[in-house]
């Protein structure tokens, strides 16, 4: 079951063609978005290593070990991405549509519900709740 309001994917097939996607826009972004090159290669770097480890997981020949050992890469890229995306892609200069390229969600819709529900809440339901007492 994935987190609610969780950017990145669950299935590992789907996270890798994720992963493939977010790190081709950091890399060709990087510098223009003040990304330091070593967090991009750090990044990289761990999607690489989950994606041999996922080849090698998903052949006959497997074993626990290497299974465990694609599930700790897999956790590892998460981490890495998860780090660069809380302290770098709060960067004014990274777009939303920035970040909707690279894979991640906004809160735009969010914050647009939560703005008509506090209206309804504030304003409208208080009105009905007084006119049934006239």
């Amino acid at each position: 079951m994935s987190k609610q309001g969780d950017y990145l994917p669950q299935q590992e097939a789907v996270l890798i063609d994720w992963g493939d996607n977010f790190a081709a826009e950091i890399t060709a972004h990087g510098t223009e978005w003040e990304i330091p090159a070593a967090e991009v290669s750090g990044v990289t770097t761990a999607l690489a290593a989950f994606k041999t480890l996922h080849t090698q997981a998903a052949s006959p020949e497997r074993n626990r070990v290497i299974v465990e050992e694609k599930n700790e890469a897999r956790d590892a890229f998460k981490a890495k991405v998860r780090a660069m995306v809380k302290f770098r892609f709060e960067n004014p200069i990274i777009t939303n549509a920035d970040r909707v390229r690279c894979g991640r969600r906004t809160a735009v819709l969010h914050y647009f519900i939560h703005y008509i529900l506090s209206c309804y809440f504030l304003y409208i339901y208080p009105i009905f709740f007084y006119l049934r007492f006239l």
